[in-house]
């Protein structure tokens, strides 16, 4: 590094005598010539990363003597230009429309989506799945205690999102902004603000529309640099910043600009069930082909042949009760049936298979029947697999706009715990949460718009339940508590084998293992703390009321 210095020196390059870093200790920032006070003088940081590049492309250890060596690499062109995202193309920024140089345009996206029904249904069944789920505000690392939801923000915040656009419905404009997601990768808000600056309304605009800048590396611009133009009719009509605008695709890859949706991502089968369904179309619409050929008498003239066949025609022609008699015809006649009876198969499953899976949906409804063991394993499969990823990322957007736009960096949004749409699962899961003590019977009353009994948290054992509040006044043992938990069920009555004409079998000497007393103890002692903090939470929420 000194030696480094004293050439800067030589060369007559002067070193800014205000510089809170030395010349030696830093590589890292790019530089140039600066006019100061004492002359011009190349900025230190920048310099002496300059000098160290010159020689960073070599390998120490390759020698020109090296036997067979791989050689030294080409120097580098640009070197002040490392970190590029990917090679975009020249001149990107002048175009003006939107997946100009993609292949497939935003409106043959939705023209397929539209098209084909089975992709259709699929979109609109994963919309009614989205729309569906349950949404909160709460505080970043919220520990479920129901005093923090106080927070006025979180009430206002609550307030706002039931009608985004102040004219749409929430479960309506979720419905919207998921058809974007899910057919061209791109959904797109519009924060509106008033004029003093707060946030008015969140508007969903078409993002389609919308084409993305690029910097120089290839990365989107920082505010307040032009980050999206909006192209109406063909010509940039509006620039917007990073932080005017929320475009927000889910499935972006490092050398694409546009997000890669699941309509993308089987173009291909698409298009060929699109031509399956129109081939199937046809066979009811059109074609030169009858039903069946009937073969006449061999002496008959083609006078006699349309004269029947206009005989024929005129008789049972829109005659659906005609059609069920029998008729009489000439001796020699012979039907050759055209019709090809086959109109589905299994390649038509095979495709529905594909579209199903894309979008991380059963594709049960669209297969042969199937035993319901496997129908509803494949069925809960998909709904984990394939709703929480949507779910994700629509979260991501809305905790962007939370921040970003509310300004709320300490709160966060939120799927509701335990939103489950079957009653049947719902009713098993709050079954197991009341007898784990962490919630009370008149808490799953009162969510049900019920009222109250007077039950509260309880653990639940063989012999009964346990309340949680008797445990604190009275300091049971959980030691003898884990005890009674882990007592066997009663056993009925022995009948005598007299009584049932049968023969005592003799005992095996095997017993049903028990669990160990102290682990028993272990993990009630944890249900108790857990239902403890509930009730407290409980207690503290109705105090405030």
């Amino acid at each position: 590094m000194g030696k480094i210095s004293g050439l800067l020196k030589f060369i007559g390059v002067k070193e800014d005598p205000s510089a809170p870093v030395p010349l030696e200790k830093n590589a890292l920032n790019y530089g140039g010539w600066v006019n100061g006070p004492q002359g011009a003088y190349m900025n230190q940081f920048g310099m002496l990363d300059r000098v160290v590049d010159g020689v960073r492309y070599i390998i120490s250890d390759i020698k020109p003597n090296t036997w067979f060596s791989p050689s030294q690499p080409i120097a580098p062109y640009a070197q002040e230009e490392r970190g590029r995202r990917f090679d975009y193309m020249t001149g990107y920024n002048l175009q003006i429309t939107p997946r100009q140089n993609v292949g497939i345009s935003f409106d043959q996206l939705r023209n397929l989506a539209d098209s084909y029904d089975v992709l259709r249904l699929l979109i609109e069944n994963r919309k009614d799945q989205m729309s569906q789920l349950e949404w909160m505000v709460v505080p970043v690392n919220w520990n479920g205690n129901q005093k923090a939801l106080e927070d006025p923000r979180i009430k206002e915040i609550t307030e706002f999102l039931q009608f985004p656009d102040r004219k749409t419905p929430w479960r309506t404009w979720t419905r919207t902004i998921m058809e974007d997601f899910l057919v061209i990768d791109a959904p797109t808000v519009y924060p509106r603000y008033t004029a003093g600056g707060k946030l008015y309304s969140l508007d969903i605009t078409d993002g389609a529309t919308i084409l993305p800048k690029l910097n120089s590396q290839g990365r989107r611009p920082d505010a307040p640099d032009v980050a999206y133009q909006q192209i109406i009719k063909g010509v940039p009509m509006a620039d917007f910043s990073e932080d005017q605008l929320v475009y927000f695709p889910r499935n972006i890859r490092s050398n694409r600009v546009y997000g890669y949706s699941p309509v993308e991502q089987i173009i291909i089968t698409v298009n060929i069930g699109l031509r399956r369904q129109a081939y199937q179309m046809e066979y009811y619409a059109t074609g030169s082909m009858p039903d069946a050929l009937i073969q006449v008498p061999d002496s008959w003239q083609p006078d006699q042949i349309a004269e029947f066949q206009a005989w024929w025609d005129s008789i049972l022609s829109g005659n659906l009760a005609g059609r069920r008699m029998a008729r009489f015809v000439p001796a020699g006649s012979t039907v050759h049936d055209t019709r090809q009876m086959t109109l589905k198969d299994e390649y038509d499953e095979w495709l529905a298979r594909i579209c199903c899976f894309a979008f991380g949906t059963s594709a049960q409804p669209f297969i042969k029947m199937m035993n319901r063991a496997t129908a509803e394993t494949l069925k809960v499969t998909a709904e984990e697999e394939g709703v929480r990823p949507w779910a994700l990322s629509f979260l991501d957007m809305m905790n962007y706009i939370l921040w970003f736009h509310f300004g709320c960096k300490d709160l966060t949004f939120i799927w509701k715990p335990g939103t489950e749409l079957d009653p049947y699962k719902r009713a098993q899961a709050e079954d197991l949460e009341i007898r784990n003590g962490k919630r009370s019977i008149d808490e799953v009353r009162e969510a049900a718009g019920l009222e109250p009994i007077g039950m509260g948290n309880a653990i639940y054992t063989a012999q009964g339940p346990v309340m949680i509040k008797n445990m604190l006044k009275n300091k049971i043992d959980a030691f003898t508590i884990a005890m009674a938990a882990a007592a066997p069920e009663p056993s009925p009555e022995p009948t005598h084998p007299a009584a049932t004409g049968t023969a005592a079998k003799p005992a095996t000497g095997k017993q049903t293992p028990k669990k160990a007393p102290k682990a028993v103890a272990a993990k009630l002692i944890k249900q108790i703390k857990d239902a403890t903090a509930s009730e407290m939470a409980r207690k503290n929420l109705h105090s405030s009321e």
